[in-house]
């Protein structure tokens, strides 16, 4: 059965591939509250995206990463180093140029992680 990935649920590997299904309504609605910042839910899509490259599952990486929008949160230079590393890794060049174009189409810029992770390929 395939998994939906939006904002609501997402599922995610952690602790040696165990799947944790986690809400993000708590989290997008922690992040809108006066005692966080967005900057909180984007640690935590980048922490759930570190997991998805950790256990190989590229793909939902990649979904994670580009529905954090849909969420109202700002992907970060860092949230797209994680996914470009893991193309990068597996020698993937058409998917890594594709998300670098992604993320200048989003006005996200490359810093020397982003470089030196497209070297690899």
């Amino acid at each position: 059965k395939r998994q939906t990935i939006d904002c609501h649920t997402v599922s995610t590997y952690r602790d040696g591939g165990a799947i944790n299904r986690l809400s993000l309504d708590g989290l997008v609605s922690h992040a809108s509250s006066s005692e966080a910042s967005s900057d909180d839910s984007i640690a935590a899509y980048n922490d759930m995206i570190r997991q998805c490259m950790r256990s190989g599952d590229i793909q939902k990486g990649e979904t994670l990463l580009l529905n954090m929008e849909r969420c109202g949160l700002t992907p970060t230079v860092i949230s797209f180093n994680l996914v470009l590393n893991s193309y990068a890794a597996k020698g993937d060049m058409s998917r890594a140029a594709a998300l670098l174009d992604n993320m200048l189409e989003r006005n996200v810029q490359p810093n020397d992680v982003t470089y030196a992770t497209l070297c690899k390929v």
